[in-house]
């Protein structure tokens, strides 16, 4: 089939409508048609360099109907328009299907139009898309870069004109390269990517609605040398829908974007199931939405460098400090606070080391992980809460504007033995603990507490000794009970200007079968310092049990001689004896 010097005039909403044919085409004019002056299937592609003119048509461009590109290789190459190229302008859904390829050329301008009533417009690759050199926006975008002026009734272009291109599971040698993506992403990111991996090397992607890269957690793309700029949510990878991680896998949060580092924003849990491994690579920056958080119920390699660039940071999508702005405009009283980490009966295969948390804590539930040179702050409660049974090796530690400065110990039995050693520097540099409720020492079991060791506890803070409490001090270094809001032992914790009293916390009870042996020990603003219920007081091995500034200082329930190595004062009942009346 062949047109040659032939004029289509006043013809519809498609003037030529080409269904998979390839028409010789030179010397033609198609003008004020009612809508495209050229359509075609996407897959043979017309062409219009032989002296083909468009003239006056509401689209300067040709039509790519939506649909299904099923061909094994379609070519996209630059149409030249006068000094300027032709657009490309996909009006819905264009597909790609697996087994298929479309390789658009350099120079190639594909602009999007969401026509009324019709798909949200983009692409989905389900095969492979080859783009290099190629500008991808809005058919509103009239700027001399995409072209110039596509659509006379073109208004000024908006953030998520169009949807975005998505890549699925089969397009793992994707790529886009020298790419530029304007004005899409009205749904998922600009470039969305679900179970894929995709290269993307100097693509600049602007003005999205949401954010510019959006992924399932299944997807590793190769990104490098991006430029993120001006997108509604922020500039960074949105991470949606939850993951677990599991079988004997490695899943790695590599750096990604080379010099231009990408943040990761993960918007659900991620859980490490019990064989399974998660490693953070360093200098890695991972944000969190309110609902994000990381379980690991496996194993967490989290090792970062010392060079504040080498560093891993956790923190909120808010946190503009870290990885710039990723949530868009944002006012000062955000609410910052995400899930935090959560680690499940690890053991010390688990290590962070160089890892800067930020407005969430970490939670050890029976773990005993490694913890070296760590910095959390801006937690709401303490940077650092653990059940009873949980054992860290925790060196270099340091708390910083936290809610609560210091460990919360949750509510819960200690059913293995245990050993509490004095955590940070001495005085008011050392990380206090913190029981936050009762926490119980299981029959059988022995707590041990060595020399200047400061326990605090909030009013619902209690210990209960079933099995076997040892809490040896020195003369010089006591083993110390108080109320969270006694800021003279172990500091400013609770950061509120409260004054400790009488009865701030209920105190400790030695249980009928439990047993205490005590040195140097000191019991501060109980309601009862010490309540026995056994036939037997705490052994003193050394020094005095002081017990002051509470409610009651003893309470027990046997006939028993209270030993002048207990001493009391200040306290509202002055006169103690055995049983307590």
């Amino acid at each position: 089939t062949v047109l040659s010097y032939a004029v289509v005039e006043y013809a519809g909403e498609r003037a030529l409508y080409l269904a998979d044919s390839v028409p010789v085409l030179a010397d033609v004019t198609i003008a004020r048609s009612a809508l495209f002056p050229v359509s075609f299937g996407g897959s043979a592609v017309p062409d219009l360099s032989r002296n083909v003119e468009l003239v006056d048509n509401p689209f300067t461009g040709i039509e790519v109907r939506p649909g299904t590109l099923q061909a094994p290789n379609v070519v996209w190459p630059s149409i030249k328009g006068g000094d300027s190229p032709l657009a490309y302008v996909v009006p819905g859904l264009l597909r790609v299907d697996e087994g298929a390829t479309l390789d658009i050329e350099s120079g190639a301008v594909v602009k999007f139009w969401h026509a009324p009533m019709g798909q949200l417009p983009g692409i989905w690759v389900h095969g492979l898309l080859k783009a290099e050199g190629v500008m991808f926006t809005s058919v509103y975008d009239s700027a001399e870069d995409a072209g110039g002026a596509t659509y006379i009734e073109a208004i000024d272009p908006q953030p998520g004109d169009w949807g975005s291109l998505t890549f699925f599971e089969s397009s793992e040698k994707s790529y886009l390269r020298d790419v530029v993506i304007r004005y899409a992403g009205q749904v998922r990111g600009a470039v969305a990517m679900q179970s894929s991996s995709p290269e993307l090397t100097r693509v600049t992607i602007t003005n999205s609605a949401g954010y510019p890269l959006s992924a399932d957690a299944r997807s590793f793309p190769v990104l490098e040398t991006l430029t993120l700029e001006d997108n509604a949510a922020g500039n960074g990878l949105e991470i949606y829908g939850g993951l677990t991680i599991t079988g004997r896998q490695t899943h790695v949060w590599e750096r990604l974007g080379g010099s231009t580092p990408v943040v990761r924003i993960i918007r659900d849990t991620v859980t490490v199931g019990p064989d399974a491994t998660l490693k953070i690579q360093p200098g890695v920056v991972v944000k969190f939405t309110a609902q994000g958080r990381v379980v690991v119920q496996g194993a967490l390699s989290a090792v970062g460098g010392s060079d504040p660039a080498e560093q891993i940071v956790l923190t909120s999508v808010h946190d503009d400090a870290h990885g710039g702005d990723t949530d868009g405009p944002t006012v000062p009283r955000d609410n910052r606070i995400w899930g935090g980490i959560v680690l499940e009966g690890v053991d010390d295969t688990t290590e962070l080391q160089n890892v800067f948390i930020r407005y969430a804590p970490v939670t050890l539930l029976d773990a005993a992980p490694k913890l070296f040179s760590n910095r959390i702050a801006l937690a709401p409660g303490a940077g650092l809460r653990m059940t009873p049974g949980s054992s860290p090796d925790m060196r270099g530690a340091r708390f910083e504007d936290n809610g609560l400065n210091g460990i919360a110990i949750i509510s819960g039995t200690l059913t293995v033995d245990q050993k509490w050693t004095r955590l940070g520097g001495a005085g008011e540099d050392q990380i206090v603990r913190v029981l936050e409720g009762e926490v119980t020492v299981g029959p059988g079991a022995v707590l041990e507490i060595e020399s200047d060791v400061v326990i605090k506890a909030s009013s619902a803070g209690k210990l209960t000794v079933l099995g076997h409490l040892r809490a040896t001090g020195r003369a010089d270094q006591l083993v110390v009970f108080t109320s969270l809001n006694d800021d003279v032992r172990g500091g400013d914790t609770n950061r509120r200007p409260l004054n400790a009293g009488a009865g701030d916390w209920p105190g400790i009870e030695i249980g009928p079968e439990g047993n205490a042996r005590l040195a140097y020990v000191s019991i501060y603003y109980a309601e009862v310092g010490l309540n026995v219920l056994g036939e037997t007081l705490p052994v003193i091995d050394e020094g005095r049990v002081h017990i002051a500034y509470g409610k009651q200082p003893l309470a027990c329930s046997a006939r028993v001689q209270i030993s002048p190595a207990f001493f009391f004062e200040y306290n509202e009942i002055e006169v103690t004896r055995c049983p307590s009346p």
